[in-house]
């Protein structure tokens, strides 16, 4: 049996529950929304640290092995906080498919979260574009009606101005026929 630190990096956790880092991720991002819907402190189960000048978050192995279905309890006179892994167990959890199912389950059920997330977010990305779709379709309508208006009204004029010319074209023979006849 190994001993473990009380908290440890995503790296760390990664090699610990043979997990990748992505899923370490997600506990951790939905550990955190958990804890803040209920609003509890997440202090003992999540910290975050400053090295280097980047934010780097341990989580809590204790926890990280719990939720994984990895954790064995000392039964002797050890304190209850002291967390180990039996080997032993672990192979032979792993040969009876119980760790696989676990993993399984919460693999799908992370999965279904992220996927309504994702649903939910695609949703309103749509939504919004449909409705700036609205406001262009209303743009362009009016933008045709205000265009055939103009277009009927170009119309009236050339049809006045056609109707002046033949009227002054009229007017014009008149006096000339009137003048060749001598009625003057």
């Amino acid at each position: 049996m190994s001993e473990f630190q009380e908290f440890v990096t995503i790296q760390e956790a990664t090699v610990l529950v043979k997990k990748p880092e992505i899923t370490i991720r997600r506990l951790i991002k939905k550990t955190k929304t958990d804890y803040q819907m209920t609003n509890q402190r997440l202090s003992g189960v999540i910290i975050s640290d400053y090295q280097s000048g980047r934010l780097i978050y341990k989580i809590n192995t204790k926890f990280l092995l719990n939720r994984f279905n990895l954790i064995e309890k000392t039964i002797d006179n050890q304190s209850d906080s002291q967390v180990t892994i039996s080997d032993y167990q672990m192979t032979s959890k792993r040969q009876s498919g119980l760790i696989v199912s676990d993993e399984q389950e919460i693999s799908k059920t992370i999965i279904d979260e992220e996927q309504k997330e994702i649903t939910a977010d695609y949703i309103n990305t749509l939504k919004i574009q449909l409705l700036n779709k609205d406001d262009e379709i209303k743009r362009l309508h009016q933008l045709m009606e205000n265009q055939q208006r103009i277009t009927m009204h170009t119309q009236l004029q050339i049809e006045k101005l056609q109707l002046s010319l033949t009227t002054g074209e009229k007017k014009e023979e008149t006096k000339k026929r009137k003048k060749v006849l001598g009625i003057f």
